[in-house]
């Protein structure tokens, strides 16, 4: 379960001086996440947004398990699903019509994502946020970081808690 928080995109968002995975002291080292943002046309059209960072404070032995639970995911879900296209699809595309080949595959490759969808959900990470047009969600493991988050954010145009 996550908490999260929801503040303006342009509000450049405060953290709490702890480190965001293990709550310790970061001593000042922080680490930089991206993400693109999400709105309609991601699903319709398979693409996203614009790049939006954050930096928030983590100390130097969680960077690279924040960094390698991030990317370890999507490297997992990616060659899942190229092992899966590679050796399931020639069987399948010839039953499927020319017209919706595309949306076949893109729903197989979606299957393959089910597992590290599953494990975002089950497991989430420490933290999280995905942006949208006008607001980032930020998404917090552990509730006290979430509120402490939220209250030095209160500056904001709005702050929502979830």
């Amino acid at each position: 379960m996550t908490y999260d928080v929801n503040l303006p995109r342009m509000h450049q968002a405060q953290y709490p001086n702890r480190c965001i995975r293990c709550q310790g002291d970061p001593q000042g080292s922080t680490l930089r996440l991206w993400t693109h943002m999400v709105g309609w046309w991601t699903a319709v059209f398979l693409i996203f947004g614009w790049p939006v960072s954050t930096t928030v404070p983590a100390c130097s032995p969680c960077k690279l398990q924040i960094r390698l639970q991030r990317l370890g995911g999507w490297v997992v879900m990616l060659i899942l699903s190229v092992l899966f296209m590679w050796f399931v699809w020639p069987w399948v595309k010839d039953f499927v019509p020319l017209a919706i080949r595309k949306w076949v595959a893109v729903g197989m490759i979606m299957i393959c994502a089910l597992p590290f969808l599953a494990w975002q959900v089950l497991v989430p990470p420490s933290f999280d946020f995905t942006a949208y047009k006008n607001s980032i969600d930020y998404e917090f493991n552990d509730h006290d970081y979430a509120v402490e988050f939220a209250n030095l954010n209160r500056d904001a145009d709005w702050v929502k808690v979830a």
